[in-house]
């Protein structure tokens, strides 16, 4: 006698809903529009909001392992904003980029390690050179960092002192509260700069048009090249420049007089010769 399948009724199992699961586990591998990455970011922020606000909800109730979860869940969505960011620059031809950093996209690693640029005080952008230093030093332990974050929701075996972790009695509210800290900085960050236009569809737009060509020829991580980086550090300074020029020259933004690009004031670098 043949086996008969069981059909979505038999099992209890709603169909549409069975659907709905099975399109959010399908794996994304087209490209998006410029208006899509707008709204990806914005969203990403909206997000982040809301997990820190929890956050602190959290912590003033004393639920401080929960609480370290939710802030560095939130700086993993500001992350992603990054990620998001930087494909506007990858033009549709180079599909292998636009994969690979797709793929960051769901990568608490990258996520991090993205965030990391927005969780540092103004005052550091006066030293450009100590940021990107610092940001490898960072990329370096986000491993570790996710092991943190997880510390915070499960019971796991602390092999080096030979017994279980327990998160609800072993995160501290400084460990909490130091995350949250850091998350409202990147979040006060992003904020600012989504509400002076940097993230609409117009600037977007603009930025990919003249960045995205830069990004032609240009491999996936894993195979980037000495040339590779030399060749965007002839043609990007320009571009970039160019870029920042017409959406000011546009209006397309709003800026603070004191508003740096990489450091400098933002006349001086618009100005800046070639």
């Amino acid at each position: 006698m043949m086996s008969q399948t069981p059909s979505n009724h038999d099992t209890g199992v709603d169909a549409d809903a069975f659907e709905a699961a099975r399109a959010l586990l399908g794996r994304f591998r087209g490209h998006m529009t410029i208006e899509h990455l707008s709204q990806g970011i914005k969203a990403c922020l909206k997000n982040a909001r809301g997990l820190v606000f929890e956050a602190e909800l959290l912590a003033k109730n004393q639920r401080y392992a929960r609480a370290m979860c939710l802030a560095m869940t939130a700086l993993e969505e500001i992350g992603k904003t990054r990620v998001l960011k930087s494909m506007v620059r990858i033009p549709k031809t180079n599909q292998k980029l636009w994969a690979d950093r797709w793929n960051l996209f769901s990568s608490h690693e990258s996520k991090s390690a993205y965030a990391f640029v927005d969780t540092l005080p103004d005052e550091a952008y006066l030293f450009s050179e100590l940021v990107l230093s610092a940001a490898a030093d960072n990329a370096a332990l986000v491993g570790l960092g996710e092991r943190i974050r997880q510390a915070g929701l499960y019971v796991d075996w602390l092999a080096s002192e030979d017994r279980w972790l327990n998160p609800l009695s072993e995160i501290t509210d400084e460990m909490a509260e130091s995350r949250i800290r850091i998350a409202k900085t990147g979040l006060s960050r992003l904020s600012r700069l989504c509400e002076q236009g940097w993230f609409s569809v117009g600037v977007l737009q603009i930025e990919h048009d003249i960045l995205a060509p830069v990004n032609d020829d240009i491999p996936k991580s894993a195979g980037v090249l000495p040339e590779h980086l030399e060749q965007l550090g002839q043609v990007a300074p320009a571009k970039l420049r160019e870029f920042y020029r017409l959406v000011t020259e546009k209006n397309l933004v709003h800026l603070p007089e004191d508003f740096a690009i990489q450091g400098t004031p933002w006349r001086q670098f618009i100005d800046a010769s070639e």
